[in-house]
Order: structure tokens, then C-alpha cells, then sequence
């Protein structure tokens, strides 16, 4: 039970940090992935150079010409991509915007059609698609201050939660451990009416009421 309680405290720790890192720098967590691709990238293409460069020299024709500039293009990629740190941030967030734009265009052209069937069913509709497409356009315009914006918020919700998880769980902490002093108290003493609500107390949260 205590360790549990511990753990929930380290974990509220984690959610803090993880949030106040995202609202000082909302793109902390894209900048490592796109890092982390272009790491990979380079690393696949310089093994392929690497391979090539060892066919040549034992003369096996083990690799061809196209390989290498294959693995040099992916050179280049990866490169560009370690260089770029916004840039599969940009390409997710651009994708995500297309693709509400996609969904809401057609939709604000069915809503048109609805009114004509049904006009008093049409509005919903055609408010619904109408954010739908506003967001992806803004999103399709302006992708790294959408995420940033967005990340932002998620930083705060996890500050907050984290702070409060934090509370909860070291007072909870604390109220264990002034429980076990009062089970350990206890045991010298007898069993009188005390001593009995504080074994009960002591089984119902898991301490070992014989140590």
C-alpha cells in the first residue's frame, strides 16, 4: 500500500514536469521525434554506404551503384529532417488539417441537400461541417501554432492534475504513515477499544499488524 502511494506521488512528479516542459516549449515532444527520425534516417544510410563500400572493396558485386545513391538520398533526408525539427510536425499537422477538409466540405454540400428535404434538420449539420473545415484550413495554414497552442493546453492540464495528484497522494502518504505509528503505539499497550479500531484500521489498509 505504501509503496503504491509512493509510486502515485512519483507519477504526479512526472505529470508536473511533463507539463510545465510543455508549456515552455510546446513542441518539445515532436522536436525529440523528428530528432529521433533523423538520427535513424542517417544512421541506415550510412550503414548502407558502409556496405557498399565494403562490397567494392572485396570485389563480390554484392551491392550496385543504385544502392548507393538510394542510401546517399536517405543521407540527405535524414539530414534535412535533423536539420528541420518542425518539420514532421508540420507534415502530421498539415495531413490532420486535409483531412477535416476533406470531411467538412462534403458535408457543408449535404447539409444544402438536407435543407431542401428537410429545413428544419439542416443547420446542425451545416455548423458542424463548417468548423470542421474552418479548422482544418487553419490548421492546413498555420499547423505549428495549432499544435503549439494545443500542446500548450495539454501542459497546463497536466500541471494542474499532476499538483493535485501530488497533494492528494503525499497527504494520503502522510495519514499511512501517522497510522502505522498508531498501529505500532498500539501493540505495547493491549488490546483495549483503541488498540482494537486500530487494528481494523490496519488490515482495512494492508499494514501488517504483527511486525
Amino acid at each position: 500500500m505504501k509503496d503504491m502511494l509512493e509510486n502515485y506521488v512519483l507519477g504526479a512528479l512526472a505529470c508536473i514536469v511533463m507539463g510545465i516542459a510543455l508549456i515552455v516549449n510546446p513542441h518539445i515532444i515532436t522536436d525529440i521525434l523528428n530528432t529521433a527520425v533523423g538520427v535513424i534516417l542517417i544512421v541506415w544510410a550510412v550503414m548502407g554506404i558502409l556496405r557498399f563500400i565494403a562490397a567494392r572493396v572485396r570485389e563480390d558485386g554484392g551491392s550496385s551503384v543504385f544502392s548507393l545513391f538510394g542510401n546517399l538520398i536517405l543521407l540527405a533526408a535524414g539530414v534535412y529532417v535533423f536539420i528541420n525539427t518542425d518539420l514532421l510536425e508540420k507534415i502530421v499537422m498539415f495531413a490532420l488539417g486535409f483531412y477535416l477538409l476533406c470531411s467538412g466540405i462534403p458535408k457543408i454540400i449535404t447539409a444544402f441537400k438536407i435543407k431542401s428535404a428537410a429545413p428544419d434538420r439542416w443547420i446542425l449539420p451545416l455548423v458542424t461541417s463548417l468548423i470542421t473545415t474552418l479548422f482544418g484550413a487553419l490548421i492546413v495554414f498555420a499547423p505549428t501554432k495549432v499544435s503549439g497552442t494545443f500542446m500548450t493546453v495539454v501542459g497546463v492540464i497536466l500541471t494542474v492534475a499532476g499538483i493535485s495528484n501530488f497533494i492528494s497522494g503525499f497527504s494520503a502518504t502522510r495519514a499511512y504513515d501517522n497510522l502505522e505509528k498508531e498501529v505500532r503505539y498500539s501493540k505495547g499497550r493491549g488490546r483495549d477499544t483503541k488498540d482494537t479500531t486500530a487494528e481494523d484500521k490496519a488490515i482495512a489498509i494492508d499494514i501488517d499488524v504483527d511486525d
